[in-house]
């Protein structure tokens, strides 16, 4: 039996006392029961309405004069969330309003459970670049008002209710299962978010040919016995269909490069996961062993789909490689920026880690700083938008800050502390008694800061040097 209350507040300034609004939505076995929205009047303690807010969520001192404040609004889904489960999207922050406001009226917290729908979509659609609200409920095709506190209420409970339905799943703890998190909890005086267990990955279903099939002739099988290793990003196929496809070509896949290897497949240069810029890991062992007389290739995307003799796979990649050559010479421009912040980050975390361990998840428009590849131990985001290329930190909860403009790529390291203080976060360490972080303002309660680069001078040059070229 599926049962929770999906909840949203908004909140009149940065304190998460300040709620000013709170929607709720009752689902009981499956279905949408009920639904409730309040304006709530905050505490005479926090109770400024801070412009940001405001724009943000539209609500005013005025709309909340004569609303009832917040024992007497939760007072209203109390009965239905103690002894249930406590669905929201970004859950932190709704929970941190709940102990925040609760402890300024003497209110006993909820007993209750804590899902995370932010969370259990990281595992539900790994694929997606951004897990706020509003790409998931595009995601799952369900229109929404943003920033009110029940059409949000709404979304996060619908978001739940496809994931039961796309996983099979019979309850809470079945999820939990198979999407690899654990839910959070309120009990007593306590708090724990709904969060990801670690180092959870979906197996990959791969079906190796029987080499003892006596039945079967090696002449059908083109990749018979030879074990491949990929590096780099396929245009053609993901990753794992072309692993697929190994296997049922009678070939083996393996995770690294080894005396076992007979090909490395070399796709796109992976070159944000680089170690000195230029080659990844599983090249330069390869080129190692073949040194050594190992009888392994490094082959190309193309070679590997003629070895596999897909033809519907090879136009794809030409149509792509075509694309390649096509590309706008903004694209080096930004690539070297995304570079040059992730030198200067590496460089300011060396006394914490291994730089080896930064990379660069890097896609067209976004990419982001991470510690050992692992999406969920982000340090901050580049995003490219027109001719700009910005940064923006994560907090310690996993959501990006509010950006602030910054006016040149070195100006990154000014914030080394910041960088230091979420690297300490991720790798679990206490930051020194005697280091004075940099205390930035607060925007909406969250780090942030953006570095901006203009590039429409740099793209004018070009076009320039081009046209002199041609003269």
């Amino acid at each position: 039996m599926l049962n929770f209350v999906a909840i949203d507040f908004e909140t009149a300034n940065s304190d998460r006392a300040s709620a000013c609004a709170l929607g709720a939505v009752l689902v009981h076995d499956g279905i949408i029961v009920d639904e409730y929205y309040s304006l709530i009047r905050p505490h005479p303690t926090c109770c400024n309405f801070d412009p940001f807010n405001t724009e943000i969520h539209g609500i005013t001192e005025t709309d909340v004069k004569d609303a009832p404040e917040l024992p007497e609004a939760w007072a209203n889904i109390a009965g239905s969330i103690n002894g249930s489960t406590l669905v929201a999207h970004y859950s932190a922050f709704d929970c941190r309003v709940i102990n925040d406001a609760f402890g300024l009226y003497g209110l006993s917290l909820p007993e209750c459970a804590v899902a995370c729908s932010c969370v259990i979509s990281k595992r539900m659609w790994p694929e997606l670049l951004s897990f706020g609200l509003s790409s998931i409920a595009e995601k799952i095709d369900f229109q929404f008002v943003h920033h009110n506190a029940l059409e949000d209420a709404r979304a996060a409970a619908q978001i739940i209710l496809t994931t039961f339905r796309e996983t099979g799943s019979a309850d809470w703890i079945e999820l939990e299962k198979n999407l690899g998190f654990h839910l959070g909890v309120f009990h007593g005086d306590e708090y724990r978010s709904c969060g990801l267990k670690p180092k959870f990955k979906t197996p990959i279903q791969l079906n190796p040919v029987d080499y003892s099939d006596p039945e079967l002739n090696p002449d059908d099988f083109p990749l018979w016995k030879k074990n491949f290793v990929f590096t780099g990003t396929l245009r053609s196929m993901q990753r794992n269909d072309a692993m697929r496809k190994v296997t049922q070509a009678g070939g083996g896949v393996l995770n690294s490069v080894n005396k076992k290897t007979d090909y490395l497949v070399m796709g796109v240069q992976d070159y944000y996961k680089f170690t000195d810029g230029e080659k990844s890991n599983k090249t330069k062992k390869a080129e190692e062993l073949h040194t050594k007389g190992y009888p392994i290739e490094i082959i190309s995307e193309m070679d590997f789909l003629h070895m596999l003799g897909d033809s519907s796979a090879i136009e794809k990649n030409k149509v792509a490689e075509k694309q390649q050559e096509e590309r706008d010479p903004m694209q080096d421009i930004i690539d070297e920026t995304y570079q040059n912040g992730l030198q200067i980050i590496r460089k300011l975390s060396k006394d914490l880690l291994n730089p080896e361990r930064l990379s660069l998840y890097q896609r067209k428009t976004y990419a982001a700083v991470q510690i050992d590849n692992d999406k969920e131990k982000r340090i901050c985001c580049f995003y490219t938008q027109g001719n700009t290329v910005s940064v923006a930190f994560y907090d310690m909860e996993g959501k990006l800050g509010r950006r602030s403009v910054m006016s040149n790529v070195k100006e990154l390291s000014n914030h080394g502390n910041e960088i230091l203080r979420i690297l300490r976060f991720h790798l679990d360490l206490a930051p020194a008694q005697s280091e004075k972080l940099i205390q930035m303002k607060p925007m909406k309660g969250l780090l942030g800061v953006e570095l901006s680069v203009d590039l429409e001078k740099v793209k004018q040059k070009i076009i320039e040097e081009v046209k002199k070229q041609g003269q």
